[in-house]
C-alpha cells in the first residue's frame, strides 16, 4: 500500500511536469499547428490527472505560466497579455473537461454513480460530513480542523445498521492501516483520508454491493444518520461561526495571528489533530 502510494505520487508529480512543459512549449510556439497539437497534448495531460487524482483544481494553477510568460514578453502589458492567454488556456481547459464528462456519464450508465468517482459523489460527501458532525461530547474550545475521531465512527456504527455491516470490515481496514505504520493499539486515531478508505474498501469488499451500487450503499448509510440526528439519537456539534464573537477572536491576537485567523475563518469543532 505504501508502495502504491510512492508510484501514485510519483505519476501525478510527472504528468503535473509534463503539463508544465506542455504548457511553456504552447505558449513559446510561434507556429500556429504546433500551438494547436501542444494544446491538444496538453489538455489530453490534463484530462488524466482530473480523472485520476482528487485535487484537480490545484493542477489548473499551471497556465498561470501562460499569463506570466505573456506579460514579460509583452513588456507588462496585462491587456494585451490577457487577450493572447485566452485561446491558449481555453483549448486544453475545454478538453480536460471534455474527458471527465466523457467519464461521468460512463459511470452513470454502467455504475449508476452520477459522479466522476465514488468520492466525488454527493452520497459519499454526505456521509462523511455527517459523521464529522456527530457531537462526541468532547467540544474543546480550541481552533482544530473537521476530523474524525474513533468515538464518532462509534457511534455512527451504533445508529446505522448499514455501517454496523461492515463495522469488522471497517475495523480491519483501520487495524490495517496503524500497523503499517508501527501502530499496535487499535484505539489509535487515524488521518481522515485512512477513515475515508477504509469505509470505501470495507463496503467493496462486502456482500452490501451485490445487488446495489455503492452509491446507494452511501446513500442508505445517509438517510439512516438522517435519521438519527432527526430523532435526537445523536446530536450534531456546534460550530463556531453560529456564534460570531469578535472579542473572542481579538483576544487570541497577542498570542498568535495563525490561531486568531483560524478562529476567524474556520469553525472550533470537538475533534482533535491527529498525529497519524
Amino acid at each position: 500500500m505504501v508502495f502504491n502510494t510512492i508510484v501514485t505520487e510519483t505519476i501525478a508529480i510527472s504528468l503535473y511536469h509534463i503539463l508544465l512543459a506542455l504548457t511553456i512549449i504552447t505558449v513559446m510556439s510561434e507556429n500556429l499547428a504546433k500551438k494547436l497539437i501542444f494544446s491538444v497534448l496538453g489538455g489530453l495531460c490534463l484530462g488524466i490527472i482530473f480523472i485520476t487524482r482528487p485535487e484537480q483544481i490545484v493542477f489548473l494553477l499551471s497556465y498561470l505560466v501562460v499569463f506570466v510568460i505573456l506579460v514579460l514578453r509583452n513588456r507588462m502589458n496585462i491587456a494585451r497579455a490577457i487577450r493572447e492567454a485566452l485561446p491558449i488556456c481555453i483549448i486544453p481547459i475545454a478538453i480536460s473537461l471534455l474527458i471527465t464528462t466523457v467519464f461521468t456519464l460512463l459511470n452513470a450508465f454502467f455504475l449508476e454513480l452520477p459522479a466522476l468517482s465514488i468520492s466525488n459523489s454527493s452520497a459519499f460527501k454526505e456521509t462523511f460530513s455527517q459523521i464529522q458532525s456527530i457531537d462526541d461530547g468532547q467540544n474543546i474550545d480550541d481552533f482544530e480542523f473537521v476530523n474524525i475521531n474513533r468515538k464518532q465512527l462509534k457511534m455512527a456504527y451504533q445508529v446505522s445498521p448499514t455501517l454496523n455491516q461492515v463495522k469488522p470490515l471497517i475495523e480491519e481496514e483501520l487495524a490495517r492501516r496503524i500497523t503499517r505504520i508501527g501502530g499496535k493499539d487499535t484505539n489509535i486515531e487515524v488521518a481522515i483520508d485512512g477513515v475515508y478508505w477504509s469505509i470505501i474498501e470495507a463496503i467493496r469488499r462486502s456482500n452490501l454491493t451485490e445487488d446495489r451500487s455503492m452509491y446507494q450503499v452511501f446513500t442508505q448509510i445517509n438517510s439512516e444518520l438522517q435519521e438519527a440526528f432527526n430523532d435526537k439519537r445523536i446530536n450534531r456539534k456546534t460550530f463556531s461561526f453560529d456564534d460570531i464573537d469578535i472579542g473572542f477572536w481579538l483576544t487570541k491576537f497577542p498570542h498568535s495571528l495563525t490561531e486568531m485567523s483560524g478562529y476567524l475563518f474556520l469553525p472550533r469543532v470537538s475533534s482533535k489533530l491527529s498525529s497519524i
